[in-house]
């Protein structure tokens, strides 16, 4: 059986990420089931921190739970603010064959 999760986590939250920002957010943590999460991404200069959800394929299994513009902020308790796009890329096929933890700025 197919389960995917979507809840706000805590209320308000003030991260430093590994390069040093301090980001005040309202996280959303979505757990997705095993295979391609389908996700397009980019870096946001503006933001100075994580991963910007630029589409979420038709064929995504976290269709409806991640959005565009939200802020992917860790994988699996993994910090992401500290890598590049094929890092996050990479780290997401490594995991392709488990359920993920999505950490999200939404």
């Amino acid at each position: 059986m197919d389960f995917i999760t979507c809840c706000p986590s805590e209320p308000v939250e003030e991260t430093t990420t590994e390069v040093g920002k301090v980001v005040v957010v309202t996280p959303v943590t979505v757990t997705a089931p095993p295979g391609k999460v389908g996700l397009v991404f980019f870096t946001n200069p503006g933001t100075g921190y994580g991963h910007e959800v630029k589409s979420v394929k038709e064929t995504s299994n976290v269709m409806g739970l991640v959005q565009p513009g939200d802020t992917i902020l860790s994988v699996d308790g993994i910090d992401t603010s500290a890598l590049d796009y094929n890092q996050i890329a990479n780290l997401l096929l490594e995991k392709k064959d488990a359920s993920r933890v999505l950490k999200l700025k939404r």
